[in-house]
């Protein structure tokens, strides 16, 4: 990437002509991205096409009525509103710079966005149970509440989670056209614009279960496609008590089937199924017996996993099933999944989730019912009995904390909800890298509620992850009315490692605890955190840190901060070289960490003027400012600060950025000092060796030529009619 110095000179000398004349120099700027921007506007709302130049030392212009009155002293160019001509100019001849005088912090064509929301309902009310049972498919979010409208039971859906933030409520509202009270409506599951809805309690305990289409339009209040229920069904059964749909097929449980020793009911064609609807086929245990409760069930394609905590005297089980696109009759497992170290009261198959070919098992009653969750591989293989690849445990496990008590998995991630962990609050634990773990592993982040967090608000009511995406149900949190439950949406990249590239990602609601590297931009440019006001991010583990920018050639990333930091070291951009990385500070931010650690070319951006140095070490408290010299980490204090960084105050924030330019070698200033009448010397210092002085006459063409001066320095020119731009140039 060529490196470029840019200086114009708008309008002609004021020798020319006697009108007022504004002579106005950029000494130094960074372009954008490699392919220039539609439009720049400043200031921009966050996420747009760019937000900013703004310059850290000082922005003026020299203005004049006549030649005698022409005054030489040159600034810098205020970008904060820029001409249309000088826009278009920049982005005819964009280009990057490692320079320290004007620093640029642009986020370009952040196209790629994924908010964070709270999810409540415009009708709720008390003891709805609201979030007890939720669902995530893509950007489309199903919720039940079985307590809604005296237990009648209710539905609601969420779209376009990858947008939402702040709180919002529900698109459509689903209900039974046959719904009564008691049914307990509301255990769901949700894939493409297809949903489940189970009601446990219909019928005398029965059950039933509707089939919702076109989630993806649905508005208002909507009733079912088609009914689905047990050809064999009796009063209770409590079919309905578990849902799951993946595809054109789905899985409702019956747990009280046969004295509770349960079954499951597999339904095919839901995409074109209406009326009542009967199984395709019934799933059970080879080795079924009263009160296993066979039920807890999960649905991967032609996959099924289906968990019976009652069996062998609460020890539990878990069993495979394959091959469902052409199952029919009554069918038994292929494969039976129990706990290498499972012993009576474990209670293994509380819950169960499928990912492609792996699984996680819940046991809630391992340990006094401190829970643990199994891994399972290689499913699509597996056959007679097989045991677990990986145990997860909490790190602050403890009994009577239902550690397990729903369970999520997507991919090499999964999301496990202690609903009793701190007396009832709950808390979500999430795992990544599953795909590399062994043994028995803890968490990487812990998630509580910052938003509604009462006592008893059973966070982790339920959990759902598909991809980045998760939501989190809470049933007694405070949502539409007092314990009327809530749910949250977010993202697991804004809590470890956003790395995509052009990518946005907030934190709503939700505090975190991470055991790992809080990471914005690892290879990538352009990615961006912001967590919500309320909310709290810890990363305080011995040698983890938060990286704003972490290696080399990653730019513009940046971490807003409007709730609480709490960690160990932030190190904004590099020392191996990026540029444009930010840690944004708002007026409600508060922190508290050892040290953060500027690299050059990066930024420190605090809402309030804190330019003075004492007024900016008050404010960092016991936090160092430590600035790179080129070979050590420097801390910043009143006698050597003028030597480390160098800070303005714009648009209402300090921007703080370093004196260290990671750019090797001196960097020149050009300067343009009036001459002789009509004349104008152009000149550069330090004499740094390789630049050449370039010219053209408007910046709106795409390039530039050489001055006829080439690289002598200084040179003297007419400064005759029509404008002249210049800027040096290293080739």
């Amino acid at each position: 990437m060529k490196k470029f110095f840019i200086h114009t000179l708008l309008p002609p000398a004021p020798a020319v002509t006697n009108a007022t004349r504004t002579l106005t120099i950029t000494e130094r700027y960074w372009g954008c991205c490699s392919k220039p921007p539609v439009a720049w506007t400043h200031p921009s709302p966050p996420m747009k096409t760019c937000i900013s130049f703004r310059p850290v030392l000082r922005r003026a212009s020299s203005t004049s009525a006549g030649p005698a009155a022409w005054n030489p002293a040159l600034s810098l160019l205020d970008l904060r509103a820029p001409s249309a001509a000088f826009e278009r100019g920049l982005r005819n001849s964009m280009a990057r710079f490692n320079g320290f005088i004007l620093i640029g912090i642009l986020f370009c064509g952040l196209a790629i966005t994924s908010r964070a929301a709270v999810l409540q309902v415009s009708d709720g009310a008390s003891q709805d149970s609201f979030g007890t049972f939720g669902s995530l498919s893509g950007t489309v979010g199903l919720i039940g509440a079985i307590g809604d409208d005296d237990d009648r039971g209710s539905a609601y859906v969420f779209r376009a989670l990858d947008t939402a933030t702040g709180t919002i409520t529900q698109s459509a509202k689903l209900t039974a056209s046959d719904g009564a009270a008691d049914d307990a409506f509301g255990f769901v599951s949700a894939d493409g614009s297809m949903g489940l809805v189970g009601a446990r309690s219909k019928s005398s305990f029965r059950g039933g279960a509707y089939l919702f289409r076109s989630l993806d339009t649905a508005t208002g209040s909507v009733t079912e496609n088609a009914r689905l229920s047990a050809s064999d069904g009796a009063s209770g059964d409590y079919f309905g008590s578990r849902v799951r749909i993946s595809g054109n097929s789905g899985l409702v449980s019956a747990f009280g089937d046969d004295s509770n020793t349960g079954s499951v009911y597999l339904f095919r064609n839901l995409d074109t199924i209406t009326g009542s609807v009967t199984q395709s086929a019934k799933l059970t245990a080879s080795d079924r017996a009263p009160s296993d409760i066979f039920f807890a069930a999960s649905l991967a394609g032609n996959t099924a996993l289906v968990g019976a905590w009652g069996n062998s005297g609460r020890r539990g089980a878990a069993y495979l099933f394959r091959n469902l696109d052409t199952a029919s009759g009554t069918i038994t497992e292929i494969a039976k999944l129990t706990a290498s170290d499972g012993q009576g009261g474990d209670e293994f198959g509380t819950e169960v989730s499928l990912s492609a070919n792996n699984a996680l098992v819940a046991a809630v009653g391992d340990d006094e019912f401190s829970g643990s969750t199994y891994l399972f591989r290689n499913l699509d293989t597996a056959t007679g009995s097989v045991t677990e690849s990986v145990k997860l445990i909490s790190s602050d496990r403890a009994p009577n904390t239902d550690f397990a008590s729903s369970v999520s998995l997507s991919g090499n991630a999964a999301l496990v909800g202690a609903i009793h962990n701190s007396d009832s609050l709950g808390a979500v634990y999430l795992y990544t890298d599953l795909d590399a773990a062994t043994g028995t592993i803890t968490e990487n982040v812990r998630l509580t509620p910052t938003i509604g967090g009462t006592v008893r608000n059973l966070f982790g009511s339920s959990v759902s992850l598909d991809g980045d995406g998760f939501l989190i149900g809470a049933g007694e949190g405070n949502g539409a009315a007092q314990l009327s439950g809530t749910a949250y949406s977010g993202s697991v990249s804004s809590l470890t490692k956003l790395d995509v590239g052009n990518a946005s990602r907030s934190i709503s609601g939700i505090s975190f605890s991470s055991r790992d590297n809080w990471i914005i931009g690892d290879t990538t440019d352009a990615n961006q955190v912001t967590l919500g006001i309320l909310d709290t991010a810890k990363v305080v583990l011995a040698g983890k840190a938060v990286f704003i920018g972490r290696n080399a050639g990653s730019d513009r990333n940046s971490l807003r901060i409007d709730g609480t930091l709490n960690t160990t070291v932030v190190s904004i951009g590099a020392v191996a070289g990026n540029t444009g990385n930010v840690l944004q500070l708002e007026d409600t931010a508060t922190f508290a960490a050892s040290a953060f650690r500027l690299a050059p070319d990066n930024l420190l951006k605090i809402e309030g003027n804190f330019t003075a140095i004492n007024t900016l070490l008050t404010y960092l408290g016991s936090t160092s400012l430590q600035v790179w010299d080129g070979g050590v980490w420097r801390s910043v204090d009143n006698s050597n600060h003028a030597n480390l960084i160098v800070s303005s105050f714009n648009a209402g924030y300090t921007e703080i950025a370093s004196v260290l330019r990671s750019q090797p070698g001196p960097l020149p200033t050009l300067t343009i000092i009036p001459a002789a009448v009509g004349t104008a010397t152009l000149a550069w210092l330090p004499a740094s060796p390789g630049f050449v002085l370039q010219e053209n006459s408007t910046l709106d063409a795409a390039t530039w030529q050489n001055s006829a001066s080439g690289a002598q320095n200084p040179v003297t020119g007419p400064a005759g009619p029509g404008n002249r731009f210049f800027r040096l140039r290293r080739p």
